[in-house]
């Protein structure tokens, strides 16, 4: 848990804040501390951000905004422009159980387009991994998405990466994963999403390209 301080020293008013934080350095959490409250008034610092929910875009200006019917099973989330961010997709209760669940990563470029990101995969339960694990980075320029690192896991029992998704997005385009064109892709302009799912591939050295 990081204060919205460290992450924006430039900003004096993040000084001040108590309530926000940021879990690592890209999401933001703004939770409702008012007891039986639905609404939240939040800090947003002066830069790109996404919902974390549904990925729409919320440009920063370093300005206290409102939101009202945040409803009581959720909070205001968002996502820090220049961020790739790992999930997976579905739900586990156990170490076992979460690694079974397939990979997706959501792109969310900041202003000047660009993004990286970073995740250490290993089984999740020994207490030595010796040299089983994969230390993978992303990097996205605007156009490319390059996969590299280490990858000593044996990815074997992981369903991999099922699905990638680019933020902020203004008009369809095509993907290719390594020269080969990808099928399976959804535009939502609403949203100004794209995304290529169905990959049935593990974590390897591989060049995502938007066409």
């Amino acid at each position: 848990m990081w204060p919205l301080s460290w992450v924006h020293p430039e900003e004096a008013d993040t000084l001040s804040i108590e309530h926000q934080f940021y879990y690592g350095p890209s999401l933001l959490v703004s939770p409702v501390v008012d007891e039986n409250s639905t609404s939240v008034t939040f800090y947003v610092p002066n830069t790109v951000f996404y919902d974390f929910f549904t990925l729409d875009q919320v440009n920063g200006t370093g300005a206290n905004v409102t939101l009202d019917n945040v409803e009581y099973d959720t909070m205001p989330l968002h996502i820090r422009g220049g961020a790739v961010i790992p999930l997976r997709t579905g739900e586990s209760y156990t170490a076992n159980e979460n690694r079974k669940l397939p990979f997706h990563l959501v792109i969310a470029p900041n202003a000047t387009d660009q993004a990286e990101g970073y995740l250490r995969l290993d089984d999740g339960i020994s207490t030595d991994v010796g040299d089983r694990y994969s230390d993978i980075y992303f990097a996205f320029d605007g156009t490319t998405l390059k996969v590299s690192g280490t990858f000593g896991y044996d990815q074997a029992d992981e369903t991999g990466l099922d699905m990638i998704v680019f933020a902020g997005q203004d008009a369809n385009r095509t993907i290719s994963i390594d020269g080969q064109q990808v099928q399976n892709l959804d535009y939502d302009p609403e949203r100004r999403t794209l995304t290529a799912y169905g990959l049935g591939t593990n974590f390897r050295e591989m060049s995502v390209t938007l066409g």
